[in-house]
């Protein structure tokens, strides 16, 4: 092969890898995001080879057409392909495969007696990627009907209802709102007998021990029904 065709090839192949990274840091269908870039790096090898595997079974004239006349046409169809088959099997494989995978590690795991491994990577990814909470009465909560309350060194730094945050990979940033209003319910609250609060004790609490930073989740449901909203 010549010069030519193997820039192609190469464009070809980082393709898959490519769109596997953007799913992955910006859709995120999978709340699991690794840290590790050899890993990652292994993970965009596999994926190309599949995706051009199978892009290979269902296009094979297209790319012996490419082969033998190099024609612009051939390498614009098997491209389209390679996209394709590369959205489809990526979102398939965040949706189910890394599931089945994990379940599959999982089982591993407990046969040699060792710690289960999550679908996340982290507290930080367990508590904002993972999209749910726990609430007391064990139903099921969205992380955006929950009051969050930042404390720094034991001081109240904000309090509001989550707008957006930041991706795992990224510096941690947040974005609240009705902040003022709910510093005064809470206030308000804390002169309320116990049974009577609106926000009875956190549900979920965040800490980073390396900065001192404290996240209490706290359960809007008692305010809402409280405030008929």
């Amino acid at each position: 092969m010549n010069l030519y065709t193997n820039i192609v090839f190469l464009i070809i192949f980082t393709v898959p890898a490519s769109i596997y990274i953007m799913f992955q840091s910006w859709i995120r269908f999978s709340p699991r995001v690794e840290d590790n870039k050899s890993l990652e790096l292994a993970e965009c090898f596999i994926v190309s080879t599949v995706v051009l595997a199978l892009n290979y079974q269902f296009n094979r004239n297209v790319l012996m057409s490419f082969l033998e006349k190099e024609n612009p046409e051939s390498v614009i169809s098997f491209l389209l392909g390679t996209v394709a088959f590369s959205i489809i099997f990526i979102a398939v494989w965040f949706l189910v495969g890394k599931k089945l995978f994990f379940c599959g590690v999982n089982i591993i795991n407990k046969l040699a007696g060792r710690n289960l491994e999550g679908d996340t990577l982290g507290p930080w990814n367990e508590l904002f990627e993972g999209g749910e909470l726990e609430d007391f009465d064990g139903s099921k909560i969205k992380i955006r009907d929950c009051l969050f309350a930042i404390e720094k060194s034991g001081k109240l730094i904000t309090m509001g209802v989550l707008k957006t945050y930041s991706a795992p990979h990224r510096d941690k940033e947040f974005l609240f709102i009705s902040t003022d209003h709910f510093k005064d319910e809470f206030e308000e609250d804390k002169e309320r007998d116990i049974d009577e609060r609106l926000f009875q004790g956190s549900i979920c609490e965040y800490y980073n021990v390396q900065n001192d930073v404290l996240i209490k989740v706290y359960s809007l449901k008692r305010y809402d029904k409280r405030k008929g909203n």
